[in-house]
């Protein structure tokens, strides 16, 4: 017993940052570092499933939110920075905080991981910060358009460097969040939450099913992003669950559902050329800034960087960016001519031809 106990804590104390300072991980986050959690009752899995669908429109609403008040003229940041710091932020909280879950719950506890898994992972999203750092090697912004090619490659680097730095950096601020209100929070006892999970989650679902349906006014913007937002969720943690402690040194779970909905979104931008507008138009982008949002995420991934060794790390990251920008490329290169880097016509009427332009969140 004492000796199991010692491997779990190596394994444990070897989740730690460049900088020295460690962050409490679960397993469901950092599985190539930590045993797997037992398999859930069905009672569970039930609540979990109903916490995923709260939270993963919440996520959406939140990451279209600020992304809508982040968007202004000169802003100095790419209006995606923000939800992706957000979520870092209470990802890096949730880990780290030992008050409101303690440790030995935090593999099975279906609100912690609605929380983290749910939440956390839908307002980050994977899928848009990769089609961000297309857009800036294709050129597409009318105002950049006498910028050279190397100018393209320097952008990108910058847009790439930028949003994991400042997701890297929301995980280790929310950590310390975490241990600077040590004291202040106490055990969250919720089970009539727990309870209710399924029934409300089910509830609120429906109901966005119906509101798309008969409010034509925010079908769009928000309402099919609602609807599509559960499916993507779910998917992805079964896929991390299941697919994750197959290589240790490579999270293939995350890194087949980033890459699957990083494709999935390069080809809605590229139907909605086709579909320029009405219900069908509404509907890709519901596809894109929901099901696609929620498949992929960044918080998730940036824990997984930080729990691989410093090696294992690079190339997992490295291996994400690249993967995902070759894939966008091959399915919107030819919209955007790339091959003959007559770029910025091409893919400026790709954005003109879709009635609804498609926000990038």
């Amino acid at each position: 017993m004492s000796n199991q106990h010692a491997a779990t804590t190596d394994q444990t104390e070897a989740v730690a940052s460049p900088l020295g300072r460690q962050l409490s991980v679960s397993a469901e986050d950092l599985p190539p570092r930590l045993p797997p959690p037992p398999p859930p009752q069905l009672t569970q899995l039930v609540q979990l499933h109903g916490y995923l669908i709260i939270f993963s429109i919440l996520g959406t609403l939140s990451r279209i939110g600020l992304v809508w008040i982040t968007t202004y003229e000169t802003n100095p940041l790419p209006p995606l920075f923000w939800p992706q710091f957000a979520g870092c932020l209470l990802m890096g909280f949730f880990l780290e905080d030992k008050a409101l879950f303690p440790a030995a719950a935090k593999t099975t506890a279906p609100l912690y991981l609605g929380l983290t898994t749910g939440y956390c992972g839908s307002v980050t999203t994977f899928s848009s910060f990769i089609l961000g750092a297309f857009e800036e090697l294709a050129n597409t912004a009318p105002v950049r358009a006498n910028r050279r090619i190397r100018d393209d490659v320097a952008a990108v680097l910058a847009y790439v460097i930028g949003t994991i730095a400042i997701s890297l950096g929301g995980l280790q601020a929310g950590a310390h969040s975490a241990i600077f209100s040590k004291g202040l929070l106490r055990k969250l006892r919720l089970r009539w939450a727990d309870t209710l999970a399924a029934p409300i989650g089910l509830g609120v679902w429906v109901g966005s099913v119906i509101m798309a349906v008969f409010v034509k006014r925010w079908r769009g913007d928000v309402l099919f992003a609602c609807v599509f937002s559960p499916p993507g969720a779910i998917l992805r943690f079964w896929a991390s669950r299941l697919g994750n402690p197959m290589w240790k040194a490579f999270p293939l779970g995350t890194f087949t559902v980033n890459m699957l909905g990083t494709a999935v979104l390069a080809g809605l931008l590229a139907g909605r050329y086709v579909h320029s507008g009405g219900n069908t138009c509404d509907v890709l982008r519901g596809l894109g800034d929901g099901f696609c949002g929620c498949l992929t995420t960044v918080s998730t991934f940036v824990v997984e960087v930080r729990g691989l060794t410093a090696g294992h790390g690079y190339i997992y990251a490295g291996t994400s960016v690249v993967v995902g920008l070759c894939l966008t490329i091959l399915i919107l290169g030819s919209y955007a001519d790339m091959g003959s880097w007559s770029r910025r016509v091409g893919m400026l009427e790709v954005k003109r031809a879709a009635a609804c332009k498609y926000s990038v969140v």
